[in-house]
């Protein structure tokens, strides 16, 4: 019993240590990243957050309000190269892309 309990302890704090700093490791950038969605118009993510995956789909201008740069991606995802880098407090003009992360 004593093994039974301290394994499962050791798989415990194997999977906290694994998962458990997940959720803070996306830490919010503040601002807004404001892009043309080709079905609804203008659509808006609030306070995004650092090195997460935004599958949304843009065609047209995209406006980085935030402190971070965000890649903008051809491919839903976040894979392969990025298509277009935009800087923070600066936009873009007639960009098409199916995702973005928003980096250091």
């Amino acid at each position: 019993m004593r093994r039974i309990t301290f394994a499962l302890a050791a798989l415990g704090a194997a999977t906290a240590l694994t998962f458990g700093g997940a959720g803070g490791s996306y830490a919010a950038v503040g601002g807004e990243f404001i892009y043309t969605n080709p079905t609804t118009g203008l659509e808006t993510i609030d306070n995004p957050r650092l090195g997460h995956c935004y599958t949304v789909t843009g065609d047209g201008r995209a406006q980085n309000n935030t402190s971070k740069t965000a890649l903008l991606f051809e491919r839903p995802g976040c894979v392969g190269s990025h298509a277009e880098v935009i800087r923070p407090h600066t936009g873009a003009f007639d960009v098409q892309f199916a995702s973005l992360e928003f980096i250091d």
